[in-house]
């Protein structure tokens, strides 16, 4: 029996000592090129200070099994930018016209991105985004899958000299975030920061820039 307990403890050290590297994102998550907290006081977790990440887990109860859970944020507003449909640009002096066929963007409606050795489970929905779902996390993270379906409807678009024109998803999101520990036997064999990005609305975004 003895043996037996220690091999699941080694096996539980094993699993928490896993290296991993974040991949690079602008904002923490990659299905959004852009997000925003409504109120500026507020942090996305990518933007923390590492000091301050792990003073607050440390900072974490400890308990014989179990988890260890303080929240940073629940449900602050936000606002964030996602897919890019599509972006043509206009180098030349003449005006370039080109037809579109709009299309219904799919998404799953939560993303979550981990900072650190934790295992999370969320479920979300399928959402559309209109003209106006299991997700496993498994390590820092989780590359959210899309569809897209061709509706019968287009758009003439005209994109001037030295314009660039883009349409793309953007709307609005609830963010939280927090520190969580795993304890078994009184050891510590998860913890980490995680954020989850719940969509509010989408809807698409046509945008006029310099090229």
């Amino acid at each position: 029996m003895n043996k037996i307990l220690i091999t699941t403890l080694l096996f539980m050290f094993f699993l928490a000592g896993d290296i991993q590297i974040d991949n690079y994102s602008l904002t923490g998550h990659d299905e959004f090129s852009n997000l925003e907290f409504v109120d500026s006081h507020c942090t996305l977790m990518k933007d923390m200070d590492d000091l301050y990440v792990k003073m607050r887990i440390k900072g974490l109860s400890t308990k014989f099994i179990g988890t260890s859970t303080s929240i940073e944020y629940e449900y602050k507003e936000a606002t964030y930018v996602g897919n890019v449909i599509f972006s043509r640009s206009n180098k030349t002096r003449d005006i370039f016209i080109f037809d579109y066929s709009l299309q219904t963007v799919e998404f799953m409606s939560r993303c979550i991105t981990i900072k650190g050795s934790l295992n999370m489970k969320a479920a979300g929905k399928i959402k559309k985004v209109e003209a106006s779902g299991g997700i496993q996390i498994d390590g820092s993270y989780e590359v959210e899958s899309s569809s897209q379906q061709t509706e019968k409807s287009s758009m003439t678009i005209k994109v001037y000299p030295q314009k660039k024109m883009t349409l793309r998803v953007t709307g609005d999101a609830r963010i939280s975030s927090g520190f969580t520990k795993k304890w078994l036997f009184w050891i510590c064999i998860q913890q980490g920061a995680w954020e989850i990005v719940d969509i509010v609305t989408s809807y698409f975004e046509l945008v006029e820039e310099d090229a």
